[in-house]
């Protein structure tokens, strides 16, 4: 799923729908991968940090957002001790106080992904 969600054609190609779908179901993946030394285990680290690199520079804002929403989840599973800043984040920090949590994070994806599939996939090694 991983590998998928940061291919670079699905990245700037992929339809909105199916751009959706797969974020929410990484996002599902994450919620129930256990911590850091599963993602390192699975080597699904790497995986994803090129996935969210790519998405971060696509020039569509929506795959940026998706982008730091998977980030800030992945971040959490690997230390949840620390948050993860973006540099954009400072002016939005003023006006929510609210901290990112993974169930703030799971609120927000599956509000915005309240069409995307409701399916089990396989969330190991990336696919």
């Amino acid at each position: 799923v991983g590998a998928v969600w940061g291919e670079a054609h699905f990245v700037q190609y992929g339809a909105k729908l199916q751009q959706e779908q797969v974020s929410w179901l990484l996002a599902g993946c994450l919620r129930h991968v256990g911590g850091r030394e599963t993602l390192e285990g699975q080597q699904l680290v790497g995986v994803l940090v090129k996935a969210i690199q790519v998405r971060m520079e696509s020039p569509i804002p929506q795959r940026r957002e998706d982008a730091k929403r998977i980030a800030e989840m992945f971040a959490f599973r690997l230390d949840p001790t620390h948050k993860l800043k973006f540099d954009d984040d400072a002016e939005t920090d003023e006006e929510e106080d609210e901290e990112v949590s993974p169930q703030n994070v799971n609120e927000d994806e599956g509000r915005r992904m309240e069409h995307g599939r409701s399916g089990g996939g396989d969330c190991k090694d990336g696919g």
